[in-house]
């Protein structure tokens, strides 16, 4: 532009399409630049480890969560009794799996499961997944403070590491915004680079946390940028509360092209083991309908 005249340059100015502003917009949404957090209802979150007494004290309590979460999948992912059966596990004297409950002035507004060493992963290794957060309440913090619950959980429970599983598609918008939210601001790394549909990351946590900066390579229309994580890999680590690099109202991760009323993620599949069950064991992975992350 500098060896352009005035003229030039206002005419070039001119002949910028509508398409080509929205795909500029696009492009700055991806950098975390354009889209502030949402505000809407931004109050405290209360996120608590939900129980079968939550099911005493309000019988709908079952209903309302498995539609938060089919909502956010765009399928029949849960229905309320498998919902009862997670609820229930919180009662025993060693939970393998729970689930988070997210809550602001008393409405809930997302959940999101924690498991201690699943069936599937190495030792030592937890997962955590089925995050879900109300349309109406995302950017606004609620899947951070969500994924904050359940890594504290995962820690105190003795893990070293987090095994994540999403669904991804190179080069497609939606899923280099997904991949930089896992590997940028959660700070996820993978090395899987195959053609596969999804991408499994995996994270340090606890004393074992601290990492240096990974570059995260995002293809947005042919053009490849360099996200950062931030060192350490924690929550909020260079990032503001809410920072959005997901798009309008996208706290959290799994979101599918079609705005659904609820974003998320899933967890893998497996049985409730405490203790390897083999390299072979792993279970069939078949793509979701609706929400594009598995967790």
């Amino acid at each position: 532009l500098d060896r352009v005249t005035t003229r030039e340059r206002a005419a070039a100015c001119m002949s910028v399409t509508d398409e080509e502003v929205a795909e500029l917009a696009e492009l700055l949404t991806l950098l975390g630049r354009t889209q502030p957090a949402n505000t809407v209802g931004a109050s405290s979150v209360e996120v608590r480890t939900g129980s079968a007494e939550d099911v005493r004290d309000d019988s709908s309590i079952t209903n309302r969560i498995s539609s938060l979460i089919n909502a956010a999948f765009g399928r029949s992912r849960v229905d309320p009794f498998e919902i009862f059966q997670r609820l229930r596990l919180e009662g025993q004297s060693w939970p393998n799996r729970v689930l988070h409950l997210a809550y602001r002035n008393g409405e809930l507004v997302g959940c999101c499961s924690s498991t201690v060493q699943p069936g599937w992963t190495s030792e030592g290794c937890g997962q955590w997944g089925l995050l879900a957060v109300a349309q109406p309440s995302q950017g606004s913090g609620v899947a951070s403070a969500l994924v904050a619950a359940a890594e504290s959980r995962l820690i105190a429970n003795g893990c070293s590491s987090i095994e994540i599983e999403y669904d991804y598609a190179a080069g497609e918008l939606f899923s280099e915004r997904l991949r930089a939210w896992y590997e940028g601001k959660l700070g996820f790394v993978s090395d899987d680079d195959s053609s596969a549909l999804y991408r499994r990351a995996f994270k340090r946590i606890g004393d074992g946390g601290a990492r240096a900066q990974v570059p995260v390579p995002a293809r947005v229309e042919g053009m490849t940028l360099a996200l950062v994580a931030p060192a350490g890999g924690g929550l909020g680590s260079g990032w503001t509360n809410g920072e959005s690099l997901m798009g309008p109202g996208a706290d959290g991760a799994g979101q599918n092209s079609q705005r659904p009323q609820s974003v998320g993620t899933e967890v893998g599949p497996g049985q409730l083991r405490l203790g390897p069950i083999g390299s072979g064991s792993r279970l069939s992975k078949s793509k979701p309908v609706g929400g594009r992350a598995r967790g």
